[in-house]
């Protein structure tokens, strides 16, 4: 409850206290992983994610945590490999194709973050960032049609001002001036 309420101070706390109570529980060990590296803790998650590695060799989840690890350590070739590694195993993982879209994207190989960051939208099309950043490849791949269908919903009751300049580059890109 803590981790969805945005409070990974006490999470840790709780998770510490059930590791305490079991130290086999994995559970709680990924849980204060990922809490610590909420809280920008990585080389405090670091053990952790040992200590479940040991435990659940292969782990996809184990690997999209430390993908995103090398992510923010700016790794992106050792990331997108433990993303390979997660995605072989749960081919549908969310977080992982948002992490590998994400990545392609930076990288500039559009096509191939069009697909991840499609297969993520597929699953939450609520999220706003993600459908920014979705949008935002198809006008790099010159698709003005697809990106004003993913914000024009988003713009009626929004002062997101990166979505409505998104949205006019596009109708603008489509040569709707108006």
């Amino acid at each position: 409850l803590h981790d969805r309420k945005n409070n990974p101070e006490q999470a840790v706390a709780d998770y510490t206290r059930a590791i305490e109570l079991d130290p086999r529980n994995l559970e709680a060990l990924i849980g204060r992983a990922t809490a610590l590296m909420n809280l920008g803790l990585d080389d405090k998650a670091e053990s952790d994610l040992k200590a479940y590695e040991t435990a659940q060799p292969g782990s996809p989840v184990a690997a999209y945590l430390r993908a995103m690890l090398a992510f923010r350590a700016n790794d992106l070739d050792a990331a997108i490999g433990l993303l390979d590694q997660a995605l072989r195993v749960v081919p549908g993982h969310y977080q992982s194709q948002v992490l590998y879209g994400t990545i392609k994207y930076i990288q500039g190989k559009l096509e191939t973050a069009n697909e991840y960051l499609t297969l993520a939208y597929q699953q939450n099309p609520d999220h706003p960032q993600l459908a920014k950043l979705l949008a935002a490849t198809k006008l790099l791949l010159k698709q003005p049609e697809a990106a004003i269908e993913l914000l024009s919903p988003r713009a009626r009751d929004t002062r997101d001002v990166q979505l409505l300049s998104m949205l006019a580059s596009a109708y603008a890109m489509k040569g709707d001036y108006d």
